[in-house]
Parts: structure tokens; sequence; C-alpha cells
């Protein structure tokens, strides 16, 4: 084990520009503090390991032939050795300051703290970007809340710009590889259900404003096709983690989702278009469960 108590972990996936330009960034600064980075290559088509080894050849490469964050963030887990691993995605840039920010939190965290998320604040690749609404930003990824606190009661969290304790991560099993993104579709859901695990298990859920990264916003993301394909694909998502937790009000929550389904579709404003996909992406993963047909869009 190394002498820091933490790794550095990339997960990344076709995005070899991006994922350069932030281990460029990064190590000056994991070199001066002797934190490892290790860097999960989730069946990019172009493997990620020459440009990284240009760049340092003691970082850690992990090559997965199977694409899926799941199945890579569970790579990171194998690899890592330290009792603290910080997610990074590889379209996030940290703000000055981040490494010093997470080795003074991980210090400071109670015990029972299994891990602690920070703010993603967005990169417009289009400058001249429209303003949109907490929903689509939501779907976006991006988190803003003002200080540090436990946010175990309400958690609003992402993974991706995350430091999480080993001992709270190997006590769930990391993450299931039913949920979450597989390269062809936008299945998210595996850090919520995550997150769920561990809060019953008696882990505490952190959030701390230093902890703060710029995710870099394509311009397709500020489509109304793609934010609907979002939300859709979050009513699927929603379902597989009804499932695999047992929730009660299954029954209930499908009626109550064909309903709305039925009643928001055509004329409505955009923020109920949301439910309205999110809903409709619910019901109809119901119904192929059980070979039935779809709703109209």
């Amino acid at each position: 084990m190394s002498g820091s108590p933490v790794t550095v972990a990339i997960c990344t996936h076709d995005r070899p520009d991006m994922l350069e330009r932030l281990v460029a960034g990064l190590l000056p600064a994991l070199r001066d503090r002797g934190v490892a980075l290790l860097v999960i290559d989730s069946a990019s088509v172009e493997p990620v390991a020459p440009r990284i080894a240009a760049l340092d050849a003691d970082v850690c490469v992990v090559r997965l032939e199977v694409p899926g964050i799941a199945l890579a963030r569970n790579a990171a887990l194998l690899a890592c050795d330290t009792p603290w691993i910080a997610f990074l995605d590889d379209d996030e840039v940290p703000v000055a300051g981040w490494l010093d920010a997470v080795l003074a939190l991980i210090a400071r965290l109670p015990a029972d703290c299994a891990g602690c998320g920070g703010d993603v604040v967005p990169d417009w690749e289009r400058r001249d970007a429209p303003r949109i609404g907490r929903r689509w930003l939501t779907y976006l990824s991006m988190i803003e809340q003002a200080g540090e606190f436990d946010q175990s009661e309400r958690p609003w969290f992402g993974i991706g710009h995350a430091v999480m304790r080993m001992a709270a991560m190997r006590s769930v099993g990391g993450f299931d590889p039913r949920l979450g993104r597989d390269g062809a579709t936008l299945l998210s859901g595996e850090e919520s259900h995550l997150i769920a695990l561990l809060i019953a298990r008696g882990w505490r859920i952190w959030h701390s404003d230093r902890l703060r990264v710029l995710h870099h916003v394509p311009p397709e993301r500020l489509e109304r096709a793609w934010v609907r394909d979002r939300a859709y694909w979050e009513g699927v998502s929603t379902l597989r983690r009804f499932r695999l937790e047992g929730r009660n009000g299954l029954r209930r929550y499908v009626a109550k989702a064909w309903v709305k389904a039925v009643m928001l579709r055509g004329a409505a404003p955009l923020g109920r278009r949301f439910d309205c996909d999110l809903r409709r992406g619910f019901v109809e993963g119901v119904l192929a469960e059980h070979g039935g047909g779809a709703i109209a869009a």
C-alpha cells in the first residue's frame, strides 16, 4: 500500500483527448503528494494505455473488454489498495486545490461516513448555451450545494466526483452491473442504488462544496431530444432499482405512472414532458417484462 490514504480513479470510454487533458493536469499535484492514479479503460475503441504511458509510465491502466460504468468502477475498487478512493469522470476537470481539499476532507470525515460528494458545474462547449432549468441540469449531472454537511436524509450525490471509503464500498459489494451506462443506452441508477444500500447498512453520506469540478457539456445535450431521452431512461432505471431493492408499492406506482404518462403526452410544458418521458420509460419497462407494447411518444 502507498503512503497516501487515497487513490484517484478515472473511468474512461472513448474520450481520449479529454482523458489526456485531465491526467496531464492532475499528475503534478499527484506526484508532489505521493497519490496514486488509476485509469480504467472501459472498452474504448482506441486503447488509452499508450497515451497515458507517454505522460507517466507509472500510472496503472486497467483495460476492460466489455463497456459499462458499473463494471469499470468495480474494477477500480478491485485495483485500489488505499483506505479511500476518489472517483473522477473523464469529462471533468477539478478546480485548483481539488486534491488538497480531498486530503483535508478525508482526514476529518466521521468514521461512519461512507463517502462525500461535491459540486459539479457546467463547462459549456457551446458558449451561447441557453438558460435551462434545474431538472435539465440534474439530468446533466450538475450539483451545487453550499457548505459541508451530512446529506444522508436526502442525498443529492454523484460518484463521478466523490471520495468513497473502501471499507464501506466493500460492505455492499460495489456497484450493481445491471445498472449504469453500458455504451448503448442512457441507463443510470447505479449511484442511487449504491447510496441506498450504504444508508441501509448504517453508513452516512456527506457533501462538501470544497470538492468542485467542471463538467464538460457537449452541444447535443442542450437539445430537447437528448434530455427527453435521458428522462425516459431515468424511468427505466427507476424500475430496475425498484426491482433490485424490493420496494413496496410497485403496483401503485405503475398505475400512477401509467395514468400520468397518458395524460401528459402531447402539448405540455417542457418540465411536464420530462415527467411524461420518465413515467413512460417506467411503464414501458414493466410492459416489456410482460411482453406488452409501448406507449406512443
